[in-house]
């Protein structure tokens, strides 16, 4: 791949898919035309071109990754070797909003506005040009199944030890937060009635809401279409309000948007192991750059994030390479975004090739 790409950087092509992309990429595998609509997003980066004018929730997998590696004791966290998502241009459709765009994409408003020179209140143009940068690093030390990151609100699925895909997702609040824990998908349902919980029923009559007690499949149902039971009352499931994707808003459950559910639903079956993991730090290589992503601590479980990103590199063999000035700066940033730290020589990455893997919530 890395041949192809750089043969292509070098080719003056433009993208055949899509003659309006005006990027030098004509090599763009899994390029999509879900329900005929026509691109108007590209990729700078070339790896995955998301040609249509909402992207596909399914995050282009960069697998430019090497082999999981071991756990670091010191911090119980595994080290990253896979990236998803990517550097590329989105071009304004009409209806778009800050909110929407980064809840499609992954990227927090603030963080959104800030790549844009805007103001996170700021109101978009059809046409206007938006750069995006929406890489996040993939959890270490799962192989097969759905991992779920609370605090970098996404869903990643694994098979055989690769990234196959990744989904902005929105978590449990502060005051309501998703569990840890290892599950698995003891349920698949179309079209889910929503029996509110009690706890539910008492927060809607505190807020002087109408209290409902069962809500019909429909466009009232905050479930949306598909549902994947995970525990006796917690669930991976759709949503009616696509602007509280990625962000800490539900009461617990794992809430993906409509295309995504639909998505995720196809491609797990019932048995597949399910991790939901608390992880506000992740430092990892990626094609011999070392990058680190660093999120916001909500629920307040984690240390200093600073202490979490040394050990990990410490125990990896990494701290040398590492800007720490750069470091301290992602760190103060908080953007969620993985950044380059720095660069790790050819010949640690091929050890690091080497090593082998290591092996009941109210909800809305």
């Amino acid at each position: 791949m890395t041949a192809q790409l750089a043969a292509l950087a070098n080719s003056g092509g433009r993208c055949k898919l899509n003659p309006t992309c005006g990027k030098d990429w004509s090599w763009q595998p899994d390029c999509w035309f879900p329900r005929g609509e026509k691109a108007k997003v590209s990729l700078s980066m070339g790896i995955r071109a998301w040609h249509r004018s909402r992207p596909r929730l399914a995050l282009g997998v960069l697998l430019l990754s090497l082999a999981p590696l071991a756990l670091s004791a010191a911090t119980g966290v595994e080290r990253s070797t896979q990236i998803t998502g990517s550097v590329f241009v989105y071009q304004v459709t009409r209806g778009d909003s800050l909110t929407l765009v980064g809840a499609r994409l992954g990227i927090d408003v603030a963080t959104l506005a800030a790549q844009n020179g805007l103001s996170p209140q700021a109101r978009l143009k059809t046409g206007q040009r938006l750069e995006i940068d929406n890489r996040h690093l993939a959890p270490g030390g799962t192989t097969e199944g759905i991992v779920i990151n609370v605090p970098q609100r996404m869903l990643f699925l694994f098979r055989a030890g690769k990234l196959e895909r990744a989904f902005p997702v929105a978590v449990g609040r502060s005051d309501w937060p998703t569990p840890r824990g290892k599950y698995s998908v003891l349920e698949k349902v179309v079209d889910k009635t929503w029996i509110v919980p009690r706890s539910i029923q008492e927060e809607m009559r505190r807020k002087g809401e109408p209290v409902e007690t069962r809500v019909p499949p429909g466009p009232e149902n905050p479930l949306g279409e598909r549902w994947l039971r995970i525990s006796p009352s917690c669930g991976i499931h759709g949503t009616n309000a696509p602007p509280s994707i990625y962000q800490f808003s539900t009461h617990g459950c794992i809430r993906l948007q409509p295309d995504a559910i639909d998505e995720l639903y196809r491609e797990v079956a019932v048995g597949t192991p399910v991790e939901v993991i608390y992880q506000p730090v992740l430092v990892g290589v990626v094609g011999g750059s070392v990058f680190l992503e660093v999120q916001r601590d909500v629920y307040r479980r984690a240390g200093p994030p600073l202490e979490a990103a040394r050990d990990v590199a410490g125990a990896a063999g990494w701290a040398g390479a590492i800007d720490w000035d750069k470091a301290r700066e992602i760190i103060r940033a908080r953007e969620g975004i993985a950044r380059a730290v720095g660069k790790v020589s050819q010949s640690s990455s091929a050890q690091r090739h080497r090593t082998r893997w290591s092996d009941g919530t109210i909800c809305d």
